[in-house]
């Protein structure tokens, strides 16, 4: 009870960081953000994160409700990983280690549509707080994008993000105004994850992009290592 949370934190504390130390890198170079402390640690990250971490406190009354949220956002995450395998299969990348499976494509569909139910599982409430923290995220990324004349752009490979909870909301609310019933709200959502997880992979960069970043990072990694 005491030292699985105390070891959950350090990792959180240390990769959220990290993250953020590395966003502000790339659309904040040179702010506060990037600077590290003596010890070669992003401290001013850490600093914005403990802030932001007070500020989701508020909302919640229990501390149930905050791990109901948390998990719902990382159960989000998660939808990256059938996602990228995804673009991966359809744009036909050139890996310097090229990885296959068999019937990949068809797992990633299972896997973002188990994603999806367990999101829409997670209630309307955390539904309604997931669209709200996700559009102040996207407001935030095209205010501060360095690149000013790719916000219009920024939009439009947004809004199927947002459509993508709104529809899950959308039968959340359905299904408590027992408009529609159990097993079949479980339907729309699977036809749901189905359809956004087409518009996800379609709406990716390109193919060129996509493997201009991959050498990138395989650069990157080498000079590190």
């Amino acid at each position: 009870a005491v030292i699985a949370p105390l070891g959950t934190t350090n990792v959180y504390i240390a990769v959220t960081s990290r993250i953020l130390y590395s966003v502000g890198k790339e659309l904040c170079p040179n702010s506060f953000l990037t600077k590290l402390n003596k010890h070669g640690s992003p401290a001013f990250a850490l600093w914005v994160n403990a802030v932001i971490g007070i500020i989701f406190l508020f909302p919640f009354p229990t501390w149930k409700e905050l791990m109901d949220f948390l998990s719902s956002v990382v159960v989000f995450a998660y939808l990256a990983g059938p996602i990228a395998i995804l673009v991966l299969h359809n744009k036909n990348i050139q890996l310097a280690s090229p990885f296959k499976l068999w019937g990949a494509q068809w797992i990633a569909y299972v896997g973002f549509i188990c994603c999806t139910w367990l999101i829409y599982w997670s209630g309307m409430q955390n539904l309604a707080y997931l669209f709200i923290t996700l559009t102040v995220i996207v407001l935030g990324y095209a205010i501060f994008n360095p690149r000013k004349d790719d916000r219009t752009t920024l939009w439009a490979k947004s809004w199927y993000i947002l459509g993508y909870l709104l529809s899950l909301f959308c039968v959340s609310f359905l299904r408590t105004k027992a408009l529609i019933s159990f097993p079949i709200d479980n339907f729309f959502v699977a036809c749901i994850g189905l359809v956004f997880s087409q518009l996800f992979a379609r709406n990716s960069l390109h193919a060129q992009t996509l493997e201009e970043n991959f050498k990138r990072i395989n650069t990157e990694i080498r000079i590190k290592n």
